[in-house]
């Protein structure tokens, strides 16, 4: 969640609200508030860096909770895949992307052995980005104009970028740092 919330305030950085708060200007730096609001409360509740240390020590014992938080940015790129795709046909896809992207976390968390949560990402992040990509190029062919090399080559690289880390995770390494 915590990835997910970064991610929605460096992307607010970019985005006016017209009626809103600040009229037509950009919300910049201010985007950031809300994300350091919950530092600050979490720090205060805690009143220790010990979580946030243990949080990078399990990161580095097993690089596979990277992909897996990673992974739990997919809901807002299924949501930017299919804009503008009629309500109905988009919503037989989110039905069928939830059960997988559930299914996938269910499996990840019961699977003890490190490959095999591997494994389970693998196949969970393949088939979810398949579907994200194809689904949209599949009605649009019926319904207008499709650019395909770019939606497939957007999806190649969201694939290479989620499942990264937990490849690093096959890497042998030394000792933490911390």
């Amino acid at each position: 969640m915590w990835l997910l919330s970064f991610f929605f305030s460096l992307y607010m950085m970019n985005v006016a609200t017209p009626g809103l708060v600040f009229g037509r200007e950009l919300w910049g730096w201010r985007a950031w508030i809300p994300l350091a609001v919950v530092v600050v409360i979490s720090l205060l509740i805690t009143q220790s860096l010990r979580p946030l240390r243990k949080f990078f020590m399990n990161l580095w014992e097993d690089w596979t909770l990277l992909t897996f938080c990673l992974f739990g940015s997919m809901p807002l790129l299924i949501f930017g895949a299919f804009d503008e795709v009629d309500r109905l046909y988009s919503l037989y896809c989110m039905v069928i992307l939830t059960i997988l992207m559930v299914g996938t976390v269910l499996a990840y968390m019961q699977r003890p052995n490190h490959r095999e949560r591997i494994a389970v990402l693998l196949i969970g992040i393949l088939l979810t980005i398949t579907i994200t990509v194809a689904a949209p190029i599949i009605y649009w062919l019926n319904h207008g104009e499709v650019d395909i090399v770019p939606a497939v080559f957007a999806g190649i690289v969201v694939f290479i970028v989620l499942f990264s880390p937990a490849l690093i995770s096959l890497i042998p390494r030394s000792k933490p740092l911390l």
